[in-house]
């Protein structure tokens, strides 16, 4: 039988958490407050957790969601977006790359 993660189980994630929201709101303040919603929506949730996937991809798909509304929170369009260059001197936006995949309602045809 499984055991749901505990507390101490957030802890080795919270660099990466920080990483991603950084990565995905182009401030690592919004990143730290998304880390503390995310595991705090975590820590609440656990009885919902189902062991379909690991924790760290749960506690990921928590962090990116919170980030992707609070980007719609600040009223940031993909064309105001945080854009970043590589090393090659391409540009691109922090919001593609990482696609909001959650479900969108299904609409009857009538």
């Amino acid at each position: 039988m499984a055991i749901a993660p505990r507390s101490k189980n957030f802890v080795p994630l919270r660099p990466k958490c920080i990483a991603t929201g950084s990565r995905l709101t182009g401030s690592e303040s919004d990143a730290q407050d998304i880390y503390q919603d995310a595991f705090l929506k975590a820590y609440k949730n656990l009885g919902s957790f189902r062991f379909e996937c690991s924790f760290y991809t749960w506690i990921y798909r928590i962090v990116t969601n919170l980030c992707f509304d609070h980007l719609r929170k600040k009223g940031v369009r993909k064309e105001d977006a945080p854009v970043l260059t590589d090393s090659e001197g391409n540009e691109y936006s922090l919001i593609d790359q990482a696609p909001d995949t959650r479900a969108t309602p299904i609409r009857s045809a009538t």
